[in-house]
């Protein structure tokens, strides 16, 4: 299953989900990990978008690069832009794991 994370510097669920840019996306396979790429998309929330509301543009772009994903591991996100993740088959783990941690982790920790 592939999973993405929001991290900071490829070690640990570290960022909210609008202010990531860069996604990291892992295999997690009998509870192994395996990096496969990261993924370039802009930030959700930009100084652009101050008031923080919902933009489907910017969803659906952040959506594009990670729809073959499974899971996605934040350490914060908006309730609109998660249940839309739901929406569309992307469930949203909410942890501050470190990513050697993630085939173990449920969400809602604090590793």
């Amino acid at each position: 299953m592939k999973i993405a994370v929001c991290t900071s510097d490829g070690n640990k669920v570290d960022l909210h989900f609008g202010k990531t840019s860069t996604f990291y996306v892992y295999e997690i396979e009998k509870g192994e990990k395996n990096f496969i790429d990261k993924r370039d998309v802009g930030a959700y929330c930009s100084s652009e978008n101050k008031d923080h509301g919902f933009k489907i543009d910017k969803f659906e772009m952040t959506y594009q690069a990670l729809k073959d994903c499974k899971k996605l591991y934040t350490a914060s996100i908006g309730d609109t832009p998660k249940l839309k993740f739901e929406e569309k088959g992307i469930e949203v783990k909410l942890c501050s794991c470190d990513i050697d941690s993630i085939p173990t982790c449920s969400g809602n920790c604090k590793h």
